[in-house]
């Protein structure tokens, strides 16, 4: 009986999504020794380049006090417009605040970084009169983000970068947690210069919408990383 529940349940499940690319621009400021603002941009499109699926921007500080730990404070501001086999009414923004601790290990030429992320998400509701998501009434929400990477140098320019991240949200009611999405990344970087970085690189991403909704996305994602400024010393 609990086997015959158990297929059916899996039976009701319905997995969607059409392959992405993903544009993605990191910039790093290092202003101060241990001090560092980032800035983030996102271009996000749906079956390959057919539809807009979203824009991200996401400035950030960090604070570094040892070579193995940093400590971000930073806010994004996502805009999701209407995609795929169940796309929304219309656009729909969303405001985050998040804080992140980031840990880093090596083992000889293999560098390996732990990163946690807390998210504060406010979200707009459907206004069905207006016909549009807004925040007259906001959907207040939690997210927490384990990400593992590793990074393997292969010659002093070329490197393989890998990660797995495991997103849990909640609402706010803390004790409704639920799985929201796994993100799987490979690929190569190149670094041209110290101050400029690209790469690219495939992502799977599996994406929980509801309890018999899912999405699945094969993902090619190339990434701009850029540095300026120089630290200053006290």
């Amino acid at each position: 009986m609990a086997l015959a529940c158990s297929s059916t349940n899996l039976q009701a499940q319905t997995v969607h999504g059409q392959p992405d690319i993903w544009l993605f621009w990191h910039n790093n400021y290092k202003f101060a020794e241990k001090w560092s603002v980032q800035t983030e941009v996102h271009m996000r499109f749906d079956d390959y380049f057919r539809y807009k699926e979203q824009f991200l921007f996401r400035p950030s500080i960090t604070f570094q006090p040892a070579k193995q730990v940093s400590y971000s404070l930073g806010y994004t501001y996502i805009h999701t417009f209407p995609y795929g086999q169940y796309p929304l009414a219309t656009d729909r923004p969303e405001h985050n605040i998040w804080e992140q601790v980031q840990f880093k290990q090596k083992i000889k030429k293999v560098s390996l970084t732990h990163r946690l992320r807390l998210e504060q998400r406010f979200q707009s509701s459907f206004d069905s009169e207006q016909n549009k998501f807004d925040f007259a009434e906001v959907q207040y929400g939690n997210r927490f983000r384990y990400r593992i990477s590793i990074k393997v140098p292969i010659t002093d320019k070329l490197s393989f970068h890998a990660f797995d991240e495991l997103w849990i949200r909640s609402t706010n009611k803390i004790k409704d947690i639920s799985f929201d999405r796994n993100w799987f990344y490979a690929g190569l970087g190149y670094q041209f210069t110290p101050a400029v970085g690209l790469q690219l690189g495939y992502l799977h991403q599996y994406i929980k919408n509801n309890a018999t909704l899912f999405e699945q996305h094969h993902t090619m994602q190339l990434t701009l990383k850029t540095v300026i400024g120089k630290p200053k010393t006290t």
